[in-house]
């Protein structure tokens, strides 16, 4: 089992959020998004569904 996993250039819409819980079992998550980065708003959704991430 992986504690670390890492996701790069994916959107996130508010309908996709959901679809993070399939990754609670890892000690570490990260999500990039190169050249625009996430929008402060979908950041704060992200650490809100996962606290322990933030």
């Amino acid at each position: 089992m992986h504690s670390t996993s890492h996701v790069a250039d994916i959107d996130l819409p508010d309908t996709r959020l959901p679809q993070l819980q399939k990754f609670v079992h890892l000690k570490t998550f990260t999500l990039v998004r190169y050249g625009k980065g996430y929008p402060d708003e979908t950041q704060a959704k992200v650490k809100a569904k996962r606290p322990r991430w933030a």
